[in-house]
């Protein structure tokens, strides 16, 4: 996203971690959870992301694409890039249909 569409790289990182995390707390909840235990003190993958998206607007960093000036309407080419460039996570693998979530989980939260 940084690099398509000039925005910096930090804001980037604050609108799609916490839709990455949403999208993975079904499948490494206790990681997430302990993530949220050492930075919140909160006990839940759910908690450490509502946490952690409250701590992000307390900075001021965006946390959804609208907030970084992408619309809706760059949704299909956010997905066909992501594609194309063959995004399928390294620890956590991710198919088409979770790059699909995760995109959602961007723009809606």
């Amino acid at each position: 996203l940084s690099l398509l569409y000039d925005i910096p790289h930090g804001a980037t990182l604050s609108v799609v971690y916490p839709a990455w995390m949403k999208r993975m707390q079904d499948r490494i909840p206790e990681r997430i959870a302990e993530l949220g235990r050492n930075l919140f003190n909160v006990n839940s993958a759910e908690e450490t992301i509502l946490s952690l998206e409250k701590y992000l607007k307390a900075i001021e960093s965006p946390i959804r694409m609208n907030e970084i000036g992408l619309g809706i309407e760059k949704k299909d080419e956010i997905l066909a890039t992501m594609e194309a460039c063959k995004v399928k996570g390294s620890h956590q693998k991710l198919e088409m249909e979770d790059v699909e979530k995760l995109v959602e989980f961007m723009y809606q939260g």
